[in-house]
């Protein structure tokens, strides 16, 4: 009867260890099989509640790591990257007009229940992670809507990305005085409001985990930005003011890491952008072997 009893049907978190910015604690109750899977974490959808009150249900996501170990420094770090870029988004919010940004900043959460109907969907679904009654994990809200990649972690754009997310960016630069740049701009526009997730932080320190590409990220993410006129008075990585005037040509960005369909992004600005020096110490673990390819950046 004891075997029995530990069985359990659902799968539920403790109470998250870190609180919400409205100081409260959340737990969340998931799907048997992840909706989707990554290199590095599966991805789960749930719901979140406060306590006993199942009025404040909301639609969650649930990430788990695929491998590995030491979880909870790294989602400390994750939560401790996303928090600073929150702040940074508020900030920008009141010196800007428009539509406002909002960065969702992840808890983190003990398993507390493991269904045994995890090993069945495991089996049906074809996948490989196992699931522990004692695992941590990072829940975040949903982000409804259609999600879209705006800037990605090295700075290159959708074709007709929004002048707000782009400047975002840089502002993110000029407020920290040139120790980091918040890439990784995605999520979707809901309400008259950007909501975005899992933003990546480029810091000269390199202080913000194993996507912190250091100065070669900030570097690249300056490389590809395109300056539109929010940025006006903004420093760049060359400790000048940015002066904004408007476009005359077009400038097209090749990729130095070529996306799985062989896509290429397209870059528009008034003047070729300043060059940068990369170091060949610099090259290692972002820009390999292709580094050299990078419009109007240059070597020594």
């Amino acid at each position: 009867m004891g075997k029995f009893s530990d069985l359990h049907a659902n799968n539920q978190t403790l109470p998250s260890v870190t609180k919400c910015k409205e100081g409260e604690k959340w737990w969340a109750t998931f799907e048997f099989y992840p909706e989707s899977v990554g290199p590095k974490k599966s991805a789960f959808r749930g719901y979140m509640y406060v306590g006993a009150n199942f009025w404040s249900q909301q639609s969650c996501v649930v990430k788990f790591k695929n491998s590995g170990s030491n979880f909870e420094k790294e989602f400390l770090d994750r939560i401790r990257e996303c928090q600073e870029s929150e702040d940074l988004a508020s900030k920008f919010n009141t010196e800007n007009v428009g539509p406002k940004l909002e960065i969702i900043v992840p808890l983190l959460a003990t398993m507390d229940k493991a269904s045994f109907l995890n090993g069945v969907f495991r089996f049906i679904k074809g996948y490989d992670l196992v699931i522990h009654s004692d695992d941590q994990v990072l829940i975040e809200k949903r982000i409804d809507g259609k999600f879209t990649t705006f800037v990605d972690k090295f700075g290159r754009c959708i074709q007709n990305c929004p002048a707000i997310l782009q400047a975002f960016c840089h502002f993110t630069y000029h407020e920290s005085k040139g120790k980091f740049v918040v890439t990784n701009i995605q999520g979707s526009l809901q309400n008259g409001k950007f909501v975005l997730s899992s933003p990546v932080i480029h810091s000269a320190a390199t202080t913000y985990g194993p996507e912190d590409n250091g100065s070669v990220g900030i570097q690249t993410f300056f490389a590809h930005h395109k300056c539109n006129e929010i940025c006006s008075g903004y420093l760049r990585p060359d400790h000048t003011v940015q002066q904004v005037t408007p476009c005359t040509y077009p400038i097209q960005v090749k990729h130095h890491v070529a996306d799985d369909d062989g896509s290429t992004f397209s870059s528009f600005c008034s003047e070729p952008p300043p060059p940068y020096t990369f170091y060949e110490s610099d090259k290692v673990k972002l820009l390999g072997e292709n580094f050299r390819d990078i419009p109007g950046v240059h070597t020594i």
